[in-house]
């Protein structure tokens, strides 16, 4: 398991590799920190193939890893960002404005490379999308990707699912070194 900031150091490694590696956290991707909160909202807020999920604001690592696990189990993902981020051929749906229902929505610090205007959510935002729940991924900025302080929202799911990263990256090494 390699956390590893470049991800083509990190793909080169795994191709030099006569084992499994797995990508714990890479400029391209963070899975585990995916599956975790994806496992944590199947069990806490809604079955996650019946979840809709709303990623805000540019893509990350950490949405990258969302979009690769909608296609892998069909969860449906919802992207709200400014149109100068949308990704023609995603298999995510682009927009810029609040879907009218999601159950969860997902932050993520804005990357360095997002240049241009970028949306905060807001609580009318939630309020608008229904009041879902409110998973922002760690360290989160007032004042950046969100108005307001998480903690003092009614839905913010707190970060209990974290203490599911060390089990699930006990599982992911176990499923490998079973598979190899």
């Amino acid at each position: 398991m390699v956390r590893e900031s470049n991800h083509q150091r990190l793909a080169a490694f795994a191709r030099a590799s006569r084992r499994p590696v797995v990508n714990a956290m890479s400029s391209n991707g963070h899975p585990c920190e995916v599956l975790t909160d994806a496992y944590f909202i199947d069990r806490s807020v809604k079955r996650l193939t019946d979840a809709h999920v709303c990623l805000w604001g540019p893509t990350t690592n950490v949405f990258r890893s969302w979009h690769e696990l909608a296609v892998v189990m069909g969860v449906r993902v919802t992207q709200v960002c400014d149109e100068v981020h949308h990704e023609p051929n995603s298999t995510v749906c682009f927009q810029a404005q609040a879907p009218s229902h999601v159950d969860v929505v997902i932050t993520d610090a804005w990357p360095a490379h997002a240049e241009g205007p970028q949306r905060t959510l807001m609580q009318a935002d939630l309020r608008l999308m229904g009041q879902p729940a409110l998973l922002p991924t760690p360290p989160f900025t007032v004042g950046a990707e969100l108005a307001f302080d998480p903690t003092h929202y009614p839905g913010f799911v707190g970060y209990a699912q974290k203490d599911l990263l060390l089990p699930m990256h006990k599982g992911i090494l176990r499923w490998v070194s079973e598979a190899t």
